[in-house]
């Protein structure tokens, strides 16, 4: 998979990014924002077993930061409901990737992939909750494959 990274995201070797002035990255500020991550469901999924479901689970990462959902069994709709506190500790942060995976007894299944741009969540300049649901990347034929997601950042 080839991820294309605009330019701004890409760090400047110590000079302030060439962003937004209502990005955190720019004042240097001691302080570690921290995006809560909710994942709430996911509707439409891919079926990666046999039977004709999936036993699918995401994997969250942001930086250096991984965590992961339990796996829903036999399940197209799972419900995680799920929460993540995720530090923003510098510009390796700007991007929040979650890839979804289908369990199976000796390995895993590919399923999709989601990723997001945190500094697009602080052009409004508010800590509020954004609400979104995302189109998955994995070949989303004639029904549409989607993953709910609530982000909030807070000091």
């Amino acid at each position: 998979m080839v991820r294309i990274i605009p330019n701004r995201l890409k760090s400047n070797h110590g000079s302030k990014p060439a962003s937004r002035s209502s990005s955190p990255m720019r004042g240097g500020t001691a302080s570690t924002l921290v995006l809560r991550t909710t994942v709430l469901r996911g509707r439409n999924l891919a079926a990666k077993d046999k039977s004709g479901t999936s036993d699918p689970y995401l994997v969250v990462t942001l930086g250096d930061t991984r965590q992961s959902t339990p796996p829903i069994s036999k399940s197209l709709n799972p419900e995680w409901n799920t929460n993540f506190d995720l530090p923003i500790a510098g510009p390796h942060c700007l991007l929040l990737e979650a890839v979804c995976w289908d369990k199976d007894r000796f390995g895993r299944d590919y399923m999709g992939t989601l990723e997001v741009i945190v500094e697009e969540l602080f052009t409004s300049e508010s800590t509020s909750q954004n609400h979104c649901g995302f189109a998955w990347s994995q070949n989303a034929p004639e029904r549409k494959r989607r993953l709910n997601m609530s982000l909030e950042i807070f000091r």
